[in-house]
């Protein structure tokens, strides 16, 4: 083994532990001095000391939602609220700024989707070493939840959920199983007891969306339609022994209930019923507030918890300013995969995962706030790299003269 490939695979096991360290380490009041710590080292392995650092689209967007998170003090119900998530955004900032910096030497998104792969199989072991298998079991079994006491179980669950994903990805990517694709299964376990039902959708869309990009031949139509048959079946097949297991009843009930929610018939249960009257909150403080909102951080004060909706609690919390500030990120990400589709040489690795990803986070945006949240800012560190790998494949293109066609997977 060679100095080159001994450092990429001693900054690997960084980026990973810096990862599950969100999760793990989510409720230690020191935690955010673990990963400014392991962010720094990962830094100076990865540049070697020398920095260049450059001012792009990644630093122009989480600087401008940071400075108006900030001067919506100014005009908050609770400034110091807004204060303290200015803040707090900040910190996050200049940590994964480090881990953007260290990737942007060599763009190595691969590797850094390895990382996230494996952090998730991290923190499912660590929950099955905290619980014991026993206790686990038994909580299944009785369709017991999940508490809080070591962390938020809904970002363990997501955590999880992205990881399965990431290693569906790899399977599709290499066309062929990965040595890590049996922890999908402890892993689904796990989800299960979290009874996250966002979760379990990470998984699903994440399926579908990878046998699409990775396994159906649209330029076959007849395959197109039969594969997508057998995908339609096998996912029937699976999704229906799972939940009408013991081990999954829990989440099955609560998968139950968010269905009715939608349809409006049966029982919704208090979880469903609550995020109902959460939207209907925001949305009454948006009309009252449309431009600013009530300040970013103060819907807690008011309502007494977060909105558990990305979308109205950047409404009501920062109206349409802080809500287009936002999700302008997500507009510009968009666009640079639709102008940089045809001339992207590898598709598999570039354009998929970053499209599958940018899905699943829009989708999930409804049922979950995470315009603060750690794993979900750690996932745009990899999208920005994956558009600036894009964009300079772009660039080499059009400075060679050459014909694009020849770049085209």
């Amino acid at each position: 083994m060679d100095l080159y490939t001994l450092n990429a695979w001693i900054c690997e096991i960084f980026t990973t532990i810096l990862i599950s360290c969100f999760a793990i380490f989510d409720v230690i009041p020191g935690g955010r001095y673990i990963y400014l710590t392991i962010s720094i080292i990962l830094l100076i392995l990865k540049t070697k000391g020398k920095l260049e650092i450059k001012f792009e689209s990644y630093y122009f967007f989480n600087i401008l939602m940071i400075i108006f998170v900030f001067l919506s003090s100014l005009w908050a119900l609770y400034p110091s609220l807004s204060i303290i998530m200015a803040k707090r955004m900040l910190e996050m900032f200049i940590c994964f700024s480090c881990v953007y910096i260290a990737y942007s030497v060599d763009e190595d998104t691969v590797s850094l989707m390895r990382c996230f792969k494996w952090s998730g199989y991290i923190i499912t072991f660590y929950q099955f070493q905290h619980y014991g298998f026993n206790r686990l079991y038994q909580m299944l079994m009785n369709s017991e939840r999940m508490t809080n006491e070591i962390g938020n179980i809904n970002m363990f669950g997501a955590m999880i959920a992205f990881s399965c994903l990431f290693d569906f990805i790899e399977i599709g990517r290499k066309k062929k199983l990965t040595i890590s694709c049996p922890l999908v299964i402890p892993s689904i376990l796990i989800i299960s007891a979290t009874q996250s039902r966002k979760s379990i959708l990470i998984i699903i869309i994440g399926i579908v969306l990878v046998f699409l990009f990775y396994y159906v031949d649209f330029n076959n139509l007849l395959n197109t339609f039969i594969s997508f048959l057998i995908l339609l079946l096998i996912c029937y097949v699976g999704f229906y022994l799972l939940l009408n297991s013991p081990l999954f009843s829990g989440l099955n009930n609560r998968m139950t209930m968010m269905i009715n929610m939608f349809l409006g018939e049966g029982e919704v249960g208090l979880s469903a019923k609550a995020r109902s009257d959460m939207i209907r909150f925001g949305w009454h403080y948006f009309l009252e507030n449309p431009l600013g909102g009530i300040g970013i951080g103060n819907a807690t004060a008011i309502y007494g918890s977060y909105l558990h909706n990305n979308y109205i609690e950047l409404l009501c919390c920062g109206g349409i300013i802080g809500f287009v500030i936002y999700y302008s990120r997500y507009l510009f990400l968009l666009c640079s995969i639709i102008r940089n589709i045809n001339i992207c040489n590898n598709k598999k690795e570039s354009i998929y995962p970053c499209f599958i990803l940018l899905s699943i986070l829009l989708i999930l945006d409804y049922g979950r706030v995470t315009y603060y949240t750690k794993p979900s800012q750690i996932y745009f560190v990899l999208l920005f790299l994956q558009i600036k790998s894009i964009r300079f494949t772009r660039e080499r293109i059009k400075s060679s003269g050459d014909s694009c066609l020849k770049y085209i997977y």
